[in-house]
């Protein structure tokens, strides 16, 4: 999977390379369905569906439905302190899945989700997304006050 977010185009693509297709946002077309070539693949679901990548969701933490609002689907059960962040343990409102999130201190950024949903009481299937790297401009590093001796790539975690 490889995902590409540009904030000052307020756009997002992320392209599966296993099933050679892509999906992508723009704030004049919404999400759009694209394969290799570049043609639109019709939509499954209304036209604009609201399902954020998880990618999307943790480089803009609001978009997880874990804060307690009416609708969320996640509760949180608990969390801990460790070196590098918090560690939030939630459950699912309507099933046995249970889900973890790291935020990091760093970057104040949730890193890494990592969800398990119970399909038979014998089996399990787990889904897990974590930001290995971060690319964080100089600039932004100016504007925000980042004190990081790297450039280039910075590796959270």
């Amino acid at each position: 999977m490889e995902f590409v977010v540009d904030n000052e185009l307020h756009s997002w693509s992320e392209r599966n390379t296993k099933f050679r297709q892509s999906r992508r946002f723009t704030r004049n077309a919404g999400q759009e369905l694209v394969d290799d070539s570049g043609q639109l693949i019709p939509p499954k679901s209304p036209p604009g569906f609201t399902h954020w990548p998880l990618l999307i969701k943790m480089l803009t933490p609001s978009r997880f439905p874990i804060w307690g609002r009416p609708g969320d689907k996640w509760q949180m059960r608990g969390a801990e302190s460790t070196e590098h962040g918090y560690l939030m343990h939630l459950n699912r409102d309507t099933s046995p899945a249970v889900a973890e999130l790291f935020i990091d201190t760093t970057f104040s950024l949730p890193i890494r989700w990592t969800e398990v949903n119970q399909i038979r009481p014998d089996l399990g299937a787990k889904q897990e997304v974590e930001i290995l790297g971060l690319h964080v401009p100089p600039e932004w590093k100016r504007l925000t006050g980042m004190d990081m001796s790297e450039e280039g790539e910075d590796m959270a975690g």
